[in-house]
């Protein structure tokens, strides 16, 4: 990975310089579809989805306790895969019983140093299992 910055001085001859920044990120889990949960779904419809979490080789770790930032409209629950190893699946439901839409975030406390904490964002749109059309006022087309 790299990124360039500007770096601000108070010295005349260089008041303003670029520096890169370059370094090696490495995986420490392998999140299944990715780090984001989209529950959509009509009013009354149930809705949930399934996240695989493995830990890389590399970065060995166990999901000590998992929680939610707000937990009003979702349940969850962390299913240990035959071996640690192999990982975890996090299945997020909605329980949401009207429309609307709304953000969460599952929390995953490891027991490694080097993550403590993995975040699950998750993002609910619930909507009218009938929905109106628009009424446009009539225009008229030249």
């Amino acid at each position: 990975m790299s990124k360039i910055s500007q770096v601000y001085s108070n010295d005349p001859a260089n008041p303003q310089q670029e520096i890169v920044i370059t370094g090696l990120v490495e995986k420490f889990a392998n999140i299944n579809p990715g780090g984001i949960i989209r529950l959509t779904a009509k009013v009354g419809e149930p809705v949930k989805q399934n996240v695989t979490i493995t830990p890389t080789e590399k970065y060995p770790f166990n999901i000590k306790k998992v929680t939610a930032l707000n937990g009003k409209y979702i349940t969850f629950q962390l299913i240990p895969k035959e071996s640690k190893s192999m990982g975890y699946s996090l299945v997020v439901e909605n329980t949401k019983k009207d429309k609307g839409r709304y953000g969460d975030t599952v929390i995953l406390e490891t027991d490694s140093p080097v993550k403590p904490k993995i975040e699950i964002r998750i993002y609910g749109d619930i909507r009218d299992p009938n929905p109106q059309p628009l009424d446009l006022p009539d225009q008229d087309v030249e």
